[in-house]
């Protein structure tokens, strides 16, 4: 589990909870160990109640890590369309559907389908180009 955690007795308590299966809380993880944790990931879990966009998602994506989110995120469709992971609602029961999803029907197809959809929908210039188009089009 990374990132930073805002509550000591909180992460006490879940590393006291995760010994089977044993968790490593690994904390704010930056750089070249980020980019190896997000690329060596089986995948990414955001199970949040809101984000405007998840960057955390489209960079899992860039290194074809699936994700496993919740409908809060902006980004959530584009995800879900294109098979590049799968997507509940924001609760524990949608969170234990993720990962049993997951663990069911998760293959490396999935893989390929986060890299293409990190493609098609954030890379720079599959961006750049959609906005572009949008500018013309709306003169």
């Amino acid at each position: 589990m990374a990132g930073p955690s805002g509550n000591a007795v909180y992460q006490k308590k879940l590393q006291k909870a995760a010994k089977s299966p044993v968790i490593t809380f690994a904390g704010m993880l930056e750089g070249e160990l980020k980019a190896g944790a997000l690329a060596s990931a089986a995948a990414l879990i955001l199970p949040s109640h809101q984000e405007n966009f998840g960057l955390v998602v489209a960079e899992a994506l860039s290194f074809g890590t699936p994700v496993l989110m919740s409908k809060r995120v902006n980004i959530a469709e584009d995800i879900e369309s294109a098979g590049a992971g799968f997507v509940e609602s924001d609760t524990l029961e949608g969170t234990q559907r993720l990962i049993e999803r997951w663990l069911q029907f998760g293959n490396p197809s999935t893989r390929q389908a986060a890299l293409e959809c990190y493609q098609s929908h954030f890379d720079i210039e599959s961006s750049a180009g959609e906005f572009l188009k949008v500018l013309i089009e709306n003169g």
